[in-house]
């Protein structure tokens, strides 16, 4: 049987283009270091078809006291979704955070956060894990601000919760936007 050289290069193309579907992206690297430079920030390169990927170390149960973290992501505002984008200026520091009970017994988290970048940041959001006595998280409570201008201080409280169980907490993440 002799094949169609016409039909089968076309056909052998299309059968390597769908293949490799999806093995490049057109999407801009925002810092690609080369190749031969070495790289000293503690980031372990990963190179994929000659295509240097950052690859933040893992750390275990990281304390964020001052933002901010680079992610992509979009924020919910009043009007709908908008595309977050990385500022270094929008830099926070966690001061305090600690338990308090209200009249009816209920807990919430309070602390104090500072806005010690150079610009106002549009949305400020805290999240904060509950733990039993074994460690074991049991949840997750929360606050946010809008507008906090630089060097001043947010006094955040998040929602009351009734957990019998609860026994202590930590800062999860403090977000920016």
């Amino acid at each position: 049987m002799k094949l169609n050289t016409r039909v089968t290069a076309p056909l052998l193309l299309l059968i390597v283009l769908f293949f490799f579907a999806g093995c490049t992206s057109t999407s801009q690297v925002n810092q690609v270091p080369s190749v031969s430079s070495p790289v000293t920030t503690g980031i372990t390169p990963v190179i994929t078809h000659q295509v240097v990927v950052s690859v933040p170390p893992q750390v275990a149960n990281p304390v964020p006291e001052e933002t901010p973290i680079q992610v992509e992501a979009y924020v919910k505002r009043p009007f709908g979704f908008v595309r977050y984008q990385f500022n270094p200026a929008h830099k926070v520091r966690l001061l305090e955070s600690h338990v308090e009970t209200d009249a009816n017994g209920a807990k919430m988290i309070v602390g104090t956060i500072k806005n010690i970048g150079t610009d106002r940041i549009d949305l400020v959001t805290v999240t904060v894990s509950l733990f039993d006595a074994d460690g074991n998280e049991i949840g997750s409570v929360g606050s946010e601000i809008n507008y906090l201008d630089p060097n001043k201080i947010w006094k955040f409280g998040t929602t009351p919760f009734t957990m019998s169980d609860f026994r202590s907490h930590q800062i999860a993440e403090i977000f920016t936007g």
